[in-house]
């Protein structure tokens, strides 16, 4: 039987014996960790995740009214947006070594929890309580079922119970996902098609028609100086994102902590001038890695794949530049 408390606010707090799942949480083909102190756990065969880091991984804000337990769902403000985007950042896992790994186990532990029948309010519709819907608070943090995120967040969020895995896409990634994937896109397929006479030959990678190293199948060359150029070119890029975000969003940061209007105006200016620059070098990269692969014979269709990710990550810098309203 589970112990009961009754907490200075009139709550009842229970001991509940749980298990702590070891879950990777992946959004818009990034992976996210969930803070230290807000674990998802399963109880009573429900899966049950922190509500504020979903919705926030996913561009939502999130409200919670403590004395009527309502949740209220919605776009973000500017200022709000900006925070959320510092605070998936913050969030994201650099690397492969900082991830969740399968050798991880499900932990039983036993944790102290008040069950809350809550109201949602998502974008401007209220939705009454029921059993399905009620989640729990650990920590003052609200953790509702799997399950009813898909109508929490606006946004479909599956789970893999066999990889302890939760993924979801906002609409915007999708919509770019299928951009990419489009059958009119050119693909390693087509580039094997064969010439006219049905000979299967590549025509399109390096050496292909004249018996160099051909391509890989996926329309890349199989070369290891094009894999050097390309590694190196990649590496550079990342380094240039990882330290336009850590500027950019320190700026962001400091602009919305400031109410001095002069202040803001020269930190959207900084803003800028930071986009500029980095634009700047990231041409640089582009043009040396293109010269690299001209001169050696190769492919350069990897450059639009850069330009196209690099085109993103430009438009959310404008898109935040924009909501820093004087």
């Amino acid at each position: 039987m589970n112990a009961a408390i009754l907490s200075a606010s009139g709550t009842i707090i229970k001991q509940m014996q749980v298990n702590i799942l070891p879950i990777h949480f992946k959004f818009n083909g990034s992976e996210l960790a969930s803070p230290k102190d807000q674990q998802s756990f399963m109880y009573n065969n429900t899966v049950y995740v922190p509500l504020r880091f979903i919705a926030y991984a996913l561009d939502k804000s999130v409200q919670w009214d403590t004395a009527s337990k309502t949740v209220t769902i919605a776009e973000p403000t500017a200022h709000e947006r900006i925070q959320i985007e510092e605070f998936k950042l913050n969030a994201e896992l650099k690397s492969t070594t900082q991830s969740v790994t399968q050798v991880e186990k499900v932990k039983t532990q036993k944790i102290n929890a008040s069950n809350a029948v809550i109201t949602y309010v998502i974008d401007g519709k209220k939705l009454d309580p029921n059993a399905s819907k009620s989640g729990y608070l650990v920590n003052n943090a609200l953790f509702v079922p799997i399950r009813f995120l898909s109508e929490a967040v606006g946004h479909q969020v599956n789970w893999d119970a066999k990889s302890f895995t939760v993924t979801a896409n906002t609409k915007d990634y999708v919509e770019k996902d299928k951009d990419t994937t489009s059958p009119n896109k050119e693909t390693g397929t087509d580039t094997q098609k064969g010439d006219q006479t049905g000979n299967g030959k590549d025509t399109t990678a390096p050496g292909g028609a004249t018996g160099g190293t051909g391509g890989n199948g996926d329309g890349k060359p199989n070369n290891a100086l094009y894999d050097t150029i390309t590694s190196k070119a990649k590496s550079g890029l990342e380094a240039l994102q990882s330290s336009t975000e850590d500027q950019f969003y320190a700026l962001a940061k400091k602009y919305v902590n400031t109410t001095d209007a002069a202040e803001k105006t020269k930190i959207k200016q900084e803003g800028q001038q930071l986009l500029d620059s980095t634009t700047s070098k990231f041409n640089g990269i582009v043009s040396s890695t293109k010269k690299q692969l001209e001169s050696n014979g190769f492919s350069t269709d990897v450059i639009k794949e850069y330009q196209a990710e690099f085109d993103n990550q430009v438009k959310l810098g404008k898109k935040i530049l924009g909501d820093m309203v004087d």
